[in-house]
């Protein structure tokens, strides 16, 4: 708005509590009540300039006008948190200065679900205290656990059935041939199957 941007380049100029309460009354024309508010407040607690006493009770009927368009919000969150009121970033280690409506409220913090909710503003000072809780824990992913693969010097069973085949009939055959030769009447030699099994132990 001109008017108020003339009024603000005059304070910068020269500070004077005069020159911020014009710019609030500007602000308050254009319904800009949040920035009213702020630079009526500023007018009002100058020292170094001070407005004279008509001057400062003009700004006072002006400051309750626009106080009743906007409203205080009060946020009490952990440490660290990051708030954002309608999408924009805000610092809420003192209370927000809003218009009065509906304003959407998010918090959020590393390692926490982010909370949102709609706070409604209706020209009063309101608190809202926030309570962040744990994101929920992400599954463990699981690696499939590595096929087992047979020794690469290892036969398979049936080598081993087929050689326990052959060691039975070896030693049946080492029996029999002891028999023929030597007739029923000849000595069993009690030591051959264990020599067989022994040669059969050897693996090549």
């Amino acid at each position: 708005m001109e008017a108020r941007t003339l009024f603000l380049q005059a304070h910068a100029i020269r500070p004077s509590a005069e020159a911020l309460r014009m710019a609030g009354n500007a602000s308050y024309e254009a319904r800009e009540y949040v920035l009213a508010v702020e630079l009526l407040e500023q007018a009002i607690a100058e020292r170094e300039h001070p407005l004279r006493e008509d001057r400062a009770a003009l700004a006072r009927d002006a400051l309750e006008a626009a106080n009743r368009f906007v409203g205080r919000l009060s946020i009490v969150a952990p440490a660290g948190a990051r708030v954002l009121v309608d999408g924009v970033e805000r610092d809420a280690s003192a209370p927000l200065l809003l218009p009065r409506a509906e304003h959407e409220l998010e918090v959020s913090a590393v390692g926490f679900a982010t909370h949102r909710e709609l706070v409604t503003l209706d020209g009063e000072t309101r608190t809202v205290n926030v309570l962040l809780r744990p994101a929920a824990s992400q599954p463990l992913q699981m690696a499939p656990a590595p096929a087992s693969e047979p020794a690469a010097d290892s036969e398979p069973a049936w080598v081993w059935v087929l050689v326990a085949v052959a060691a039975a009939g070896l030693v049946a055959g080492v029996i029999g041939i002891g028999f023929a030769v030597g007739g029923s009447d000849a000595p069993f030699d009690a030591n051959a199957p264990a020599r067989v099994v022994r040669a059969l132990e050897v693996r090549p």
